[in-house]
């Protein structure tokens, strides 16, 4: 798929909101120095894992993986949500994302994950109906990132994912 797994970073756009890109590894390092230098880090950045509903491996399928991992960005884009890094599993997702500063972490895994679940339903109907009408389980698991090596060991982290559990 076209779609990058990592490497979302949002710019800065003439109104002073977030706006994603594509960026190369040196935006994840740029950020990190952000970090070490003792900028605030508001709106704050977290570390998201989310699991599929009774994680059910939904994305072993690679259409339905595509599909999600598209409105991820396409929400990313939409709501001004900094989508740094995400991977996802195939029962699971990890998101490393920093919501516009208005938009508090709740409503921004209520949009991503949302408009996940209906673009997958509208366009995989019959999934939809295997799946007992839920893509995701209720809620997520989460934590506030804090230092410059916490975000690198998280970045990497997610960028390894697929090895580490044998799917590369």
């Amino acid at each position: 798929s076209n779609v990058p797994r990592v490497g979302l970073k949002a710019e800065r756009t003439n109104e002073g909101t977030l706006a994603p890109s594509t960026s190369s590894g040196r935006a994840l390092q740029v950020q990190a120095r952000t970090l070490r230098a003792g900028v605030a880090l508001h709106p704050p950045i977290y570390h998201v894992n989310t699991h599929t509903f009774r994680h059910k491996k939904v994305f072993l399928n690679s259409e339905y993986e595509d599909l999600v991992r598209a409105s991820f960005v396409e929400t990313a884009a939409k709501w001004h949500i900094e989508l740094i890094a995400f991977e996802l599993m195939p029962s699971h997702a990890h998101l490393l994302v920093r919501p516009a500063p208005q938009t508090p972490l709740p409503k921004a895994m209520n949009l991503l994950k949302g408009r996940a679940s209906r673009q997958l339903s509208a366009r995989y109907p019959d999934l939809w109906f295997d799946l007992g009408g839920h893509l995701w389980n209720a809620g997520y698991y989460e934590t506030r990132i804090k230092s410059a090596a916490q975000y690198d060991n998280v970045v990497r982290y997610i960028r390894d994912q697929k090895k580490r559990g044998g799917l590369e």
